[in-house]
C-alpha cells in the first residue's frame, strides 16, 4: 500500500536587512550621504513606513553636530511620502480643505491678501472618530530667515498649509510617522543653525565654508614644525571636527603623495584638488586631514593607475585675415565718372590726375577708398586742380547726352570701365536697374549698357 506525501511548503526567502549593492550604487547616484549607519537609519525607516526613498518620498539628512563633534542623520520626507502613508491606511477618509486665518482670528478658505496668513490648519477625516484630527500650523514658528525663507514670501499660503497638513496626517496615524518630519517642518530650524554657526567664528556648521589658507591645503604639505602648530590652532578654535578614535587619519607620508600624484596625474593644484578627492572617496572632503587611512590609500592605488597628464599643446593663435581695402561706393562711382566726362577728361587722364592728387600711381577708381573718392569728386566740382595737372581730351558725349552735362548713361558707361570684380559687376548692374526705375534712363539704354558690360568682363577675363 502506497502512502501519498504532502509537500512542504516553500519557505518564504528572508526579508532583507540592508540595501543590496546595486540600491547603494542608486543610493550614490543620487548624492544621498555615503554613511552606513545613516543608510541603514534609512533602510529601517523604509520598512517602517513603506515608503521609498529611490522615489523620493523619503531622503536621509546630515548635520554636524557641534557638541557631539560628527555628523548626525535623520530621515525626512516630502509631503507627497506622507500623502502616500496616509492614503495606504484602511481608516483613511479624507482631509478637509485648507483653511487660513487671518489677524482677528477669523478663517478663511481662500487667502486672497498679499499679507501672509497668521496661521493654516488641515483636518484628516479617520474612521471611528468624531471630529478630524486637526493639524495647526502658525506662519511665525515656520517661516525661516535668510535666503530659504525667498519661496516662503512668495508663496506663504501654500507653504504653511503643507506644514498644517503634514502635522494633521502625523497626528492621526503616528505609529507609520513618529519622528518623521518634511523638509519645509524643518526648514525654519535648518535656517536657524546655519545663522549660528556663520556667527561662531571657530565653529564648524553646516553651511560654513573655510577660506583663506584652506585653500592652500592640497598645494603642498608644509613642514613639520609649521604642520604641528597648525594641528595646535585647529584643534583650540575646534574649525575642524577631531578624528573618530577607531578610523586612523592619513599619514603625512600619504599626503605628500597624494599632493604629488595630483599634480603629477591630473595636472591640478590648489583648490581644484579639493573637488578631485571628494569626488574619489565620494563625500565633500574640505581639509587633507580628514582623511582616514583607508581613503587615502584608496586614492593613492587610483591615481598610480592613470596615466601621466600631459600638458595640452599651445595652439598659436590664427592671425586674422587683412581686410581688404574699401572700394568706392557705387553712388560716388557714379557721381566721380559723371564729373570726369563734363570736364572733358579721358579715362586714361582721369587716372593721371588722380595718380597725381594723391601722388602714387592709379590705374583704376577701385584704387581709391571712399575717402578718397569723396576728395576727388570735391576737386573735380570745384575746379580746385593741382597745378601742373594733364589735361587729358574731351571724351565724346553718350548715346543719350545733349552735349549739356553729363547724362547719366554717360556716367553709368564709365562705371564700367573699372570693373574688375564680381562686387563691381553686381554694383553696376545695381546701379542700372536702380536708374531704370528712377526713369533717369529708358529700358533700351539699360540693355545697351549691360550688354557694354558684358563685353568688357569677356574681355577683362580673356585678358584683352
Amino acid at each position: 500500500m502506497s502512502t501519498k506525501t504532502t509537500p512542504l511548503p516553500a519557505e518564504p526567502a528572508p526579508k532583507p536587512t540592508e540595501f543590496s549593492d546595486a540600491e547603494h550604487s542608486m543610493l550614490d547616484a543620487m548624492n544621498v550621504p555615503t554613511n552606513r549607519q545613516g543608510r541603514a537609519l534609512l533602510f529601517r525607516e523604509m520598512q517602517r513606513t513603506g515608503l521609498d526613498p529611490f522615489a523620493k518620498h523619503l531622503y536621509l539628512r546630515e548635520d554636524w553636530n557641534q557638541k557631539a563633534g560628527r555628523n548626525v542623520y535623520a530621515v525626512a520626507s516630502t509631503i507627497d511620502g506622507f500623502r502616500i502613508a496616509a492614503a495606504r491606511q484602511p481608516t483613511y477618509e479624507g482631509q478637509t480643505a485648507p483653511q487660513w486665518c487671518d489677524k482677528n482670528g477669523n478663517w478663511t478658505d481662500a487667502w486672497w491678501v498679499d499679507a501672509p496668513p497668521v496661521a493654516a490648519r488641515i483636518g484628516v477625516y479617520v474612521r471611528g472618530y468624531r471630529e478630524p484630527m486637526w493639524g495647526i500650523a502658525r506662519f511665525s514658528e515656520y517661516k525661516p530667515g535668510g535666503n530659504a525663507g525667498f519661496i516662503w514670501s512668495k508663496m506663504a499660503a501654500h507653504m504653511i498649509a503643507k506644514v498644517a497638513e503634514a502635522l494633521a496626517i502625523r497626528k492621526a496615524y503616528p505609529d507609520q510617522l513618529s519622528g518623521v518630519y518634511t523638509d519645509d517642518e524643518m526648514q525654519q530650524a535648518d535656517a536657524r543653525k546655519d545663522e549660528q554657526a556663520e556667527s561662531r567664528p571657530s565653529g564648524r556648521g553646516k553651511t560654513q565654508h573655510r577660506t583663506g589658507p584652506a585653500d592652500d591645503e592640497w598645494n603642498s604639505v608644509p613642514p613639520n614644525v609649521v604642520a604641528e602648530q597648525q594641528d595646535r590652532d585647529a584643534e583650540a578654535s575646534q574649525e575642524l571636527p577631531p578624528p573618530s578614535p577607531m578610523v586612523p587619519t592619513a599619514t603625512r607620508e600619504q599626503l605628500e603623495q597624494i599632493a604629488q600624484l595630483l599634480k603629477t596625474k591630473r595636472g591640478t593644484v590648489n583648490g581644484d584638488r579639493r573637488a578631485i578627492v571628494s569626488q574619489l572617496v565620494r563625500r565633500q572632503v574640505d581639509d587633507p586631514r580628514g582623511l582616514s587611512q583607508a581613503e587615502a590609500r584608496s586614492i593613492i592605488e587610483t591615481l598610480s593607475a592613470e596615466p601621466d597628464h600631459v600638458p595640452l599643446p599651445t595652439v598659436p593663435a590664427t592671425p586674422e585675415p587683412a581686410k581688404a581695402p574699401e572700394k568706392p561706393r557705387p553712388h560716388q562711382m557714379k557721381m566721380m565718372f559723371a564729373l570726369i566726362r563734363k570736364k572733358g577728361h579721358t579715362k586714361d587722364g582721369a587716372y593721371v590726375l588722380m595718380s597725381q592728387v594723391f601722388h602714387r600711381e592709379i590705374t583704376s577708381a577701385n584704387d581709391l577708398t571712399p575717402e578718397e573718392a569723396d576728395q576727388f569728386i570735391k576737386l573735380l566740382d570745384t575746379g580746385e586742380l593741382p597745378p601742373g595737372a594733364a589735361t587729358p581730351e574731351p571724351a565724346a558725349p553718350g548715346p543719350n547726352s545733349s552735349g549739356e552735362g553729363i547724362s547719366e548713361f554717360d556716367a553709368l558707361d564709365q562705371m564700367i570701365w573699372d570693373v574688375d570684380s564680381d562686387e563691381a559687376f553686381n554694383e553696376v548692374q545695381q546701379a542700372i536697374t536702380v536708374e531704370v526705375g528712377r526713369g533717369s534712363i529708358s529700358a533700351t539704354d539699360a540693355g545697351i549698357l549691360r550688354e557694354r558690360l558684358a563685353a568688357h568682363v569677356k574681355q577683362a577675363k580673356a585678358g584683352v
